[in-house]
């Protein structure tokens, strides 16, 4: 068919493609309808074009090409694209455009999948707990990333966010990839895990607050056979939890300020600065050599027959 269609209304529709079979004319999707599809659809008459005018769209795990000579594809302020993060997406060049106040929104539960190269403008990223959804490339987003659940991987790329960084799961870094933006600090996890190249480096932890709280929790988790060493190159504050699970932690010259200490198979190495840790410490496993300053322990210290 030549004619439009259009997704309107409220709830969820279903929204079969055909798999590789092909629509002639432009679709639409308006209200406040989530647009599930439940079959690959391809697009690819020339000038009709997939406009996401509001409401969502959901690739759902399939195809979809929008690809007809002069075609466009265009997310506009409010709507939403989600996908799990597999799904292969052809367009022309310089599309699908995000336009300001569009989302584009990963879900998957599997993984670990590799984000688009769009330009972006919100990203949100809610997976199942434990899928990794890792960047391709150097990425700058114009408004908002939220992490509701997952791991987003910087993966040695550079990562700018203009609007909010809301972390409420974990952001994974392999060494300090450049981050620029307002560290979220009163949620979330950023976690250290090493490049794996065969070289032990030592690397020093970004300092996110200054003279402010640096981290919500801290977890260094390098599960490489070669280890790389984290170390604080500045006095840093913690609001929630440094755990060292595995790797080394160095403390060196710095005043260090967590609510609490977790050791369960990693080093943390104390250093020269004084350690004020105003809840509990816990070591199950690895080894946590104190500081030749204070150390001030306000709530339970709980130690292990596997940790020294």
């Amino acid at each position: 068919s030549t004619a439009s269609l259009v997704f309107g209304g409220s709830g969820t529709q279903t929204f079969d493609g055909g798999g590789t079979s092909t629509w002639d004319g432009s679709v639409v999707i308006s209200g406040t309808s989530t647009v599930q599809m439940t079959g690959g659809f391809t697009l690819n008459a020339a000038s009709k074009n997939l406009a996401l005018a509001s409401g969502t769209l959901d690739l759902n795990g399939q195809a979809l090409t929008v690809n007809g000579t002069s075609a466009t594809f265009i997310v506009d302020s409010g709507a939403t694209l989600q996908l799990q993060g597999g799904e292969t997406i052809t367009a022309n060049t310089n599309y699908p455009q995000l336009d300001s106040g569009s989302t584009v929104k990963y879900n998957g539960t599997s993984g670990p999948y590799t984000l688009k190269d769009y330009t972006y403008h919100h990203l949100t990223i809610a997976g199942g707990a434990s899928s990794v959804f890792v960047l391709a490339a150097n990425e700058s987003f114009a408004g908002n990333v939220t992490l509701t659940t997952g791991i987003l991987s910087q993966g040695g790329f550079t990562m700018a966010v203009v609007g909010t960084f809301a972390n409420n799961a974990t952001l994974r870094r392999l060494q300090v990839e450049t981050f620029t933006g307002t560290m979220d600090v009163d949620s979330g996890t950023v976690e250290y895990v090493g490049d794996g190249d065969g070289a032990a480096e030592t690397v020093t932890v970004t300092d996110f607050g200054g003279i402010g709280t640096d981290y919500y929790n801290l977890t260094v988790n390098d599960v490489n056979v070669t280890k790389d060493i984290f170390a604080l190159g500045a006095a840093t504050t913690i609001a929630g939890t440094l755990q060292v699970t595995l790797s080394e932690f160095q403390q060196n010259t710095q005043t260090l300020t967590p609510a609490n200490i977790i050791v369960d198979g990693g080093t943390l190495t104390g250093g020269s600065g004084a350690i004020t840790v105003s809840g509990a410490v816990t070591i199950s496993s690895g080894t946590f050599t104190s500081t030749s300053n204070t150390l001030t322990v306000s709530g339970a210290w709980t130690h292990t027959a596997g940790g020294t």
